[in-house]
């Protein structure tokens, strides 16, 4: 929401002593190993519980901005760039980078104030998104995230949830009473174009008939099968059968 990008645009200005640019990004709705899948490796991956929502969720944040973060904790100023390729977090930096989690955890927990009260429980952290199969692969999920802007890198902080987690208050979730309206408007749209965009086989059975094997072996160009429907009767649509 926009709400939590600008309550995180001023504690990480202040943390990372330089001021950054936070923009929210589209809502998505996903299977869950489809969004897995284009999870690049290193990734600061969290697994988090929204208590009192049932199941558990995902925090992702991009690898470069949390070597920037891990660089300012431990006293570095330069503004350079950082190479993550091949890289992964020591015990050090992961405890470091817990730091960061939980200022996103707090500010997380602001946002849904307005929506319904919620405590981040942090369950645990993973490098390799392959490890955080939390969820059954074809699974719906929905994806909000927050574009950070540095001076020297960019990257994405994104939230996964499953939909059956948000289910319960999805009355609230369209609820005109919140703060930033437009943000339920988003959410609906995307349902309805999740629906909409959705593929079915349909199948239409002009009639049936009953013919002998002799009969079907035989067939020739212009032989009739006698139908049991008129033509003037109704036609039965199947719909994914």
């Amino acid at each position: 929401s926009e709400q939590l990008a600008r309550s995180l645009r001023m504690q990480f200005s202040t943390l990372l002593r330089e001021m950054i640019d936070i923009t929210n990004l589209p809502l998505q709705m996903e299977r869950f190993k489809d969004f897995l899948n284009k999870i690049p490796v290193p990734t600061s991956t969290h697994i988090f519980k929204l208590e009192p929502l049932k199941g558990q969720a995902l925090l992702i944040i991009d690898a470069p901005l949390v070597f920037v973060f891990v660089e300012r904790f431990l006293g570095g100023g330069e503004r350079k760039i950082i190479r993550v390729e091949g890289r992964e977090f020591t015990p050090i930096e992961q405890r470091l980078i817990k730091k960061v989690v939980d200022i996103i955890f707090n500010e997380l927990e602001k946002a849904w104030r307005n929506i319904h009260p919620v405590k981040a429980k942090y369950v645990r952290g993973e490098v390799n998104p392959q490890f955080v199969r939390v969820l059954q692969p074809e699974e719906t999920v929905i994806v909000t995230g927050l574009n950070v802007e540095l001076e020297v890198v960019s990257g994405k902080i994104m939230f996964c949830y499953a939909l059956s987690t948000l289910q319960p208050i999805k009355d609230k979730l369209y609820s005109p009473y919140q703060l930033e309206e437009y943000v339920d408007l988003s959410w609906k749209k995307a349902v309805e174009n999740y629906v909409l965009s959705s593929e079915v086989d349909v199948k239409a059975v002009l009639g049936r008939g009953e013919i002998t094997i002799n009969d079907l072996i035989n067939l020739e160009e212009g032989d009739v099968i006698v139908l049991d429907k008129k033509i003037e009767e109704p036609i039965e649509i199947y719909i994914q059968d």
